[in-house]
């Protein structure tokens, strides 16, 4: 059992020293977390979190995201595809960018909503670990706030057309004609309480700055 221990000559055993990278790239590694009181989300050093999180940070995060959409009265698909209609479009950062013709989000082939999920999440970890560029990381951050300031706005017109664009962009209807959002992932109205008010508030601050992921969709 390798015990960690400098080896004559001042070396260190190969176990050790991957085990002190392993520490070091754990202490700088973001993850997609939840506040403790509400539905805020935020970025958070892999070291300060349990072990669930640090064995597999990427189901980490897509449980995360589904214990805050699932804290609505909506289903949480319409949240997720309602993430997906914000996020896949040509301008938006590599993984999800790109060029008009070929953007990044074309690649996903899954059928459902919790593989739609899995592949925007695993798409921003492997981009960070890439490249170490956590843009794509606070866009996801700010789009899971976004849509659910909408919601408890009860911007149920501006939701419904991110939530058709999310279903159509990842394949889920059809691009051309008339389409309908399914019942079950209709608007619900909210209650008011602490999330809503934390989710008010992060739209007031927003909308208070030009941030370009607030553009007009295409």
């Amino acid at each position: 059992m390798d015990t960690g221990l400098v080896l004559p000559g001042g070396s260190t055993s190969t176990a050790a020293v991957q085990r002190n990278a392993d520490n070091a790239a754990n202490t700088n590694q973001l993850v997609i977390t939840k506040h403790a009181t509400d539905n805020r989300t935020y970025l958070t050093p892999l070291s300060s979190l349990p072990v669930e999180a640090q064995r597999d940070p990427v189901q980490y995060s897509i449980s995360t995201i589904m214990s805050i959409f699932s804290n609505t009265r909506a289903h949480p698909d319409r949240f997720i595809y309602a993430l997906a209609g914000t996020i896949f479009k040509p301008e938006s950062p590599f993984p999800f960018g790109g060029p008009r013709l070929s953007p990044g989000y074309t690649k996903f082939e899954g059928d459902n909503c919790q593989s739609l999920l899995h592949f925007i999440v695993a798409g921003t970890y492997d981009c960070y670990h890439r490249y170490r560029d956590r843009k794509v990381m606070d866009l996801v951050c700010a789009s899971i706030g976004r849509v659910l300031a909408m919601h408890y706005q009860g911007m149920k017109d501006a939701l419904d057309e991110r939530v058709l664009k999310g279903m159509k962009k990842s394949g889920h209807i059809e691009w051309f004609g008339a389409a309908n959002i399914p019942d079950d992932l209709q608007h619900v109205k909210e209650i008011r309480g602490r999330d809503a008010t934390a989710a008010v508030e992060f739209f007031a601050r927003k909308r208070s700055k030009p941030d370009i992921q607030d553009s007009k969709m295409r």
